[in-house]
């Protein structure tokens, strides 16, 4: 199981509540076949605000992450260009062209 960390600065909330709207809304089954493409993945997304500037902390987990990203620039079917257009207007990153966002490390794991 793979998992990709990455903070997204966004515009506002109430344009992340109205991308995540439009994801909901978007048939099951080209949803299904984007996430296909990740492995299946299993992905959160909290908001935070820091110092009044707004950001999604994204969180996802699953099988094949790196061949989704991977694929990501050369995919064209309605559902992902609709959600790659909507994150730039979002958070002005272009997932097309850097899939992962920021990447990050993991330093510190707290569990029992």
């Amino acid at each position: 199981m793979q998992r990709a960390v990455r903070i997204f600065p966004v515009s506002s909330k109430e344009k992340l509540l109205e991308l995540i709207e439009g994801v909901s809304n978007w048939p099951q089954e080209e949803r299904s076949s984007f996430l296909s493409h990740f492995g299946n993945p299993v992905e959160e997304w909290y908001y935070q605000e820091i110092d009044g500037k707004s950001y999604v902390v994204a969180i996802a987990e699953g099988e094949s992450l790196d061949q989704g990203f991977s694929k990501l620039s050369s995919l064209d079917d309605p559902f992902v260009l609709w959600f790659c257009e909507r994150v730039r207007e979002l958070s002005g990153i272009d997932l097309r062209v850097i899939p992962e966002g920021a990447s990050s490390e993991l330093v510190f794991r707290l569990s029992t």
